[in-house]
């Protein structure tokens, strides 16, 4: 409510503001400088000619209808009152009327107009000098009627009304002169009205153009300022649209680049895809060709070295194997991961297979491939060792493998088995087991990792790594 009111409030004022804002006119013409004075009387003729033409037709009419008054009031005289009415008067309103038709009536409309009028109220002048006293009284109003068309109606400027007022006096004031036989008593009594009659048709006609003119000029002033917003408006538009253009070019622009970024995209998978496949091609290659030279020595030792080194070699091609099956290049699942070659290393052990069991606690964790396959001989190495060492003479058991994140960037491994155990006084780095020395040069100085042991109950290893799986790898 209180918005609205300020709002009328502001609207109020700028309407003071207009209303006080001066006129730029000649206080004596009333005429604008010379270029706005041309538009005005264009417009102005434009909008007056309809009311002129039909003050035209009145008059005319009016002029002819009082033809009656001649007959009935003044039979002795009323030919030479037709003369004037129909030879004089209303041809020269006839004419003006068709003549305003012409298309370059309006450089003398005002003229004509003038001159109409003018002529007009001369015919009553005459008709009151030819009529007997009692036709001078009746017919001398008539005056009065021509000098209210004259002001007010046939749209005359305040210039020439004045002009054709003070010439219809003027030639009212020469009959006195001339034809001292009138009554100059009544007549002079007349002349006063006609007089006063003209003073205030000039306020009359003055205030009407005044206000028609400042009607015009404000008008004017918000054409002006309507084509300014109007070209405000184009330009804004233009500006719009061209950024339209060259937004939608470089949307076509980007789409295009971004259509070419998908196909290198596509193409970079393809390939990392093929280089996944060919990588664990070659590496179950090398890994048949261990097993060939495996069955053709007699050695045991070397027989467990080649198992050993096939299993690390598995344990590696099994990350590339399952990268390339998957849509997700980059990570790895380590649960199916651990699970599955797991699984294939039992198998390699078949006088323990049957007696130890396999138990999982990994949750869908994923890694990339830079700490999948360390992570991959690390387990290979310790399920290794227990299923070599824990469970001899015999003993069954379990190895249970647990993996977790510990937040986003840290990952938890924990393998364990409850076979005989090691001494308590284990001191990894100083082993003489070489795969155990090779477990902590890869968690400590390859992954950045922590790994410790216990030794209760069998054996426990406690991995810690920061594998910032959630930075990107490519």
């Amino acid at each position: 409510m209180k918005k609205s009111k300020i709002k009328r409030t502001r609207k109020k004022k700028s309407n003071v503001k207009l209303n006080r804002q001066k006129l730029p006119v000649d206080r004596f013409t009333l005429s604008f400088e010379p270029e706005l004075e041309k538009k005005f009387r264009t417009d102005y003729f434009e909008s007056s000619v309809g009311l002129m033409r039909l003050s035209f037709i009145l008059g005319f009419i009016y002029y002819s209808v009082f033809a009656i008054l001649d007959i009935v009031a003044l039979p002795e005289v009323m030919y030479a009152l037709f003369m004037v009415r129909f030879a004089f008067v209303c041809p020269v309103i006839l004419i003006v009327f068709v003549l305003s038709y012409r298309d370059d009536f309006s450089r003398w409309w005002q003229f004509a107009a003038g001159l109409s009028s003018t002529v007009a109220g001369v015919g009553i002048i005459i008709m009151t000098i030819i009529t007997p006293s009692l036709g001078r009284i009746n017919y001398y109003p008539g005056a009065m009627l021509v000098l209210f068309y004259c002001y007010m109606l046939i749209k005359l400027r305040f210039i020439w009304a004045t002009v054709s007022g003070w010439i219809i006096f003027t030639a009212y004031v020469l009959s006195i002169i001339l034809f001292p036989e009138l009554n100059s008593k009544i007549l002079a009594i007349n002349m006063f009205f006609l007089a006063s009659a003209n003073i205030l048709g000039m306020f009359g006609g003055y205030a009407l153009e005044y206000y028609t003119r400042k009607e015009f000029y404000f008008r004017d002033e918000l054409n002006l300022e309507r084509d300014k917003i109007k070209n405000i408006n184009e330009n804004l538009e233009m500006k719009v649209e061209e950024k339209t253009r060259e937004l939608q070019n470089d949307i076509i622009i980007r789409k295009e680049a971004e259509k070419q970024l998908q196909t290198k995209l596509e193409e970079n998978r393809l390939l990392l895809r093929e280089l996944y496949h060919r990588t664990k091609n070659n590496m179950q290659v090398i890994a048949s060709m261990l097993k060939m030279q495996m069955r053709k020595t007699e050695s045991t030792a070397q027989q467990k070295s080649y198992k050993e080194i096939v299993n690390k070699i598995y344990s590696m091609s099994l990350v590339h194997q399952k990268l390339y099956q998957k849509k997700n290049l980059s990570k790895i699942n380590l649960k199916e991961y651990i699970e599955d070659f797991a699984e294939h290393l039992i198998k390699d052990y078949p006088d323990v297979s049957n007696r130890v069991e396999l138990k999982f606690n990994i949750n869908e964790v994923e890694t990339s491939i830079d700490y999948a396959i360390p992570l991959g001989l690390v387990i290979t190495e310790l399920i290794t060792n227990s299923l070599k060492h824990a469970f001899k003479e015999g003993n069954s058991g379990e190895i249970r493998i647990f993996v977790d994140r510990i937040n986003k960037e840290t990952l938890k491994l924990t393998i364990s088995d409850n076979g005989v155990g090691v001494p308590s006084d284990l001191d990894m780095k100083r082993s003489d087991s070489l795969g155990l020395k090779n477990v902590v040069n890869i968690i400590e100085y390859q992954l950045q990792g922590k790994i410790s042991v216990e030794t209760k109950k069998g054996i426990t290893w406690k991995i810690v790594v920061n594998d910032n799986t959630y930075n990107k790898r490519f």
